[in-house]
């Protein structure tokens, strides 16, 4: 049994605060540590005697599509910082071996440290793995990888490309016209989708558009689609499992949570779209940027009217026709065909068991993903066998796999799994702060703020959310810390008992409303869409650094959330929605 928390921190409830700020801040600024020289040469070459061992292919192997969108070329230094990666290895050419320690190593490095020195135990391992609190992790990781192999089986088969090609054929009119189009179109698929498929699905989209239209850089389109899909997240409770843990938790009906929701979520996207087109008006380039390239992009280069400089259009007026017919980039007609039912059936299934509760969400997803992926092994081999191929004996069984599965294995190479053990250790350091009591700690503390007022609370416990989402375990452990809060006797007995409902009910929809725009708080790591986005961005060639996302979110953030909070507080206050 689970040993209650204490009133107080002792010597390993510090520990445990003082692994869990040191991974937060590790998943936000990554140290790379580089081995000498005289442990890396020897280390490479075990490495590469095991890649002959195991003929494994390398990047270049791997078959590019007909229409090759990530050819790397010489970069342009632009405005928006889009051509460099913030990993040192990628900037440096000795040969050393460097020990990660990033969002991907330092949460699994954090909870077995924090076992090592038994400050947790089994429980709460237990709990971050098989969860609580309305949110199970496995089944929120299990539909993630589920819809995201039914997403890239899509891309794959080239549907985006052609779809992006064809879009770019009928636009004709205005390009801003365009964007503000697709800006929309992404919020109402957020809504209806959530966020996460809408990014694994949406980026690779709006990068084909970009590209086959000559627009560069993408900074516009590729941020207008991140913005949209996170803020739309808020109004559905199936849209984010944020929403899921806030409604489970204080017994909220799903139709009462989008009611309030709905109207800010659409106040915030208005006004970051108003935020957007005044940030990515045309800008000056400079002068030794003409005529060159940009990770394999035509920069669109203009001359001004008034003098002879020159600028880039980062939302231009007119669209480019694509020389290319869409019909060649349909590469699997059928397994597009096959790939979209399932992905709209798995969609829709998740939206109507939503409401009638009692199924969890990876009994829909993950036979949805099996489907796909029988589909496409079912595809390789008739492909297979059509081919006069036959296999070298010098050939490894992983190459033979590779050359008889060649879209399958594309597939699932492109599969975000280096996320799962961020998310599990992040959930299990979470659970680690509330049985040494931090809970009750952070309780005493924050209702000192809340017992000023209905507006004090919202707007604070938004801001809160918004802030513990970049440096508390992602939006899914922020909001799990702060549902635990919110319902603790040290924060329910200090406000008078005619104001606990209603300060609860600001609460609440302020934590749902900030755990969704926390997406937008600064740093990748605060939420599972921000690190798929970048990581979906990087296999294009597009590297967002990590101060050109801060600078983004910074900008867009602050008047779409204090214009979406405000209408959610005239809501809570003047308006008593039953349902």
């Amino acid at each position: 049994m689970a040993q209650q928390p204490a009133a107080a921190l002792d010597s390993r409830g510090i520990v445990v605060v003082v692994v869990f700020s040191v991974v937060s801040l590790l998943c936000i600024v990554p140290v790379y540590i580089p081995l000498p020289l005289r442990i890396s040469k020897p280390l490479r070459r075990y490495a590469q005697l095991i890649r002959d061992k195991l003929d494994i292919p390398t990047e270049q192997d791997h078959k590019q599509s007909p229409m090759d969108l990530t050819e790397k070329q010489e970069p342009v230094e632009n405005q928006q910082g889009l051509n460099e990666t913030d990993d040192p290895r990628q900037k440096s050419n000795d040969a050393r071996v460097y020990i990660p320690l990033t969002h991907i190593t330092a949460p699994v490095l954090g909870v077995l440290l924090l076992l090592a020195a038994t400050c947790i135990g089994g429980a709460e391992v237990r709990a971050g793995i098989a969860g609580e609190s309305g949110v199970l992790p496995y089944d929120v990781l299990a539909l993630f990888l589920s819809l995201g192999y039914i997403a890239i089986s899509l891309d794959t088969s080239g549907l985006l490309r052609y779809l992006a090609c064809h879009v770019c054929r009928l636009a004709a009119f205005d390009g801003r016209v365009l964007y503000v189009v697709l800006y929309l179109f992404l919020w109402l698929a957020g809504v209806l989708l959530g966020n996460d498929p809408v990014i694994l699905s949406g980026t690779a989209f709006l990068v084909y558009v970009t590209r086959v239209a000559g627009i560069s850089p993408p900074s516009a389109w590729i941020w207008g689609q991140f913005v949209a899909a996170n803020i739309a997240s808020a109004v559905l409770v199936s849209s984010n499992p944020t929403n899921l843990v806030i409604a489970s938790g204080f017994d909220v009906s799903f139709v009462q949570y989008t009611a309030y929701m709905v109207l800010p979520s659409f106040v915030s996207a208005i006004t970051a779209l108003l935020i957007l087109m005044v940030l990515f008006r045309t800008s000056r380039l400079p002068s030794k940027a003409t005529n060159r390239t940009w990770e394999g992009w035509s920069v669109r280069i203009n001359g001004a009217a008034h003098d002879d400089s020159e600028f880039v259009e980062y939302i231009p007026k007119q669209i480019q026709s694509p020389d290319i017919q869409p019909r060649l980039l349909l590469t699997d007609p059928f397994g597009a065909v096959f790939s979209s039912v399932v992905l709209l059936a798995v969609l829709g299934t998740l939206i109507g068991t939503s409401v009638i509760g009692g199924i969890e969400v990876y009994q829909v997803g993950i036979p949805g993903a099996v489907l796909c992926l029988i589909r496409d092994v079912v595809a390789d081999l008739r492909a297979y066998k059509k081919s006069t191929t036959s296999f070298s004996r010098k050939q490894g069984i992983v190459r033979r796999i590779v050359r008889v599965l060649p879209q399958t294995t594309s597939t699932l190479r492109r599969l975000p799994v280096n996320l799962v053990p961020f998310a599990f250790g992040m959930f299990i350091l979470v659970q680690g702060l509330s049985h040494v009591g931090f809970v009750t700690i952070m309780a005493k503390g924050i209702v000192k703020v809340c017992k000023s007022g209905v507006g004090a609370t919202a707007f604070f416990m938004a801001f809160l959310s918004i802030v513990l989402c970049n440096f508390g375990g992602t939006n899914i452990g922020a909001t799990i810390l702060l549902t635990k809060v919110m319902q603790d006797a040290a924060f329910l007995d200090a406000i008078e008992p005619a104001e606990r409902q209603l300060t609860t009910k600001a609460g609440m929809y302020a934590v749902a409303f900030g755990s969704n725009l926390g997406a937008l708080g600064g740093t990748f790591a605060a939420s599972l869409a921000g690190l798929l986005w970048r990581d979906s961005l990087a296999h294009y060639r597009i590297h967002v650094r990590t101060g050109q996302f801060l600078w983004w979110c910074i900008i867009t953030l602050i008047p779409s959330a204090v214009a979406g909070l405000g209408v959610l507080l005239a809501e809570v206050v003047y308006f008593h929605i039953e349902a």
